[in-house]
């Protein structure tokens, strides 16, 4: 299982009416095997792989 925390911040209050910047997270729990096993087979002494980022692909939102 992977986790991804997902951060999102709202200026509107602040930038309009000097209020708050509000921050909210959401956290995911994602299934991929195919990742887990990639990340736990690296390098074991002197190493180690980790996700450095994540892409947000949107996909073709005329269709609802």
């Amino acid at each position: 299982m992977i986790r991804i925390i997902v951060v999102t911040t709202d200026y509107g209050d602040a930038a309009n009416v000097g209020g708050p910047v509000h921050v909210d997270y959401r956290t995911f729990e994602v299934e991929a095997p195919e990742v887990e096993q990639y990340l736990n087979s690296g390098p074991k002494s002197y190493g180690g792989r980790s996700i450095v980022g994540v892409e947000f692909t949107p996909g073709d939102r005329s269709h609802g």
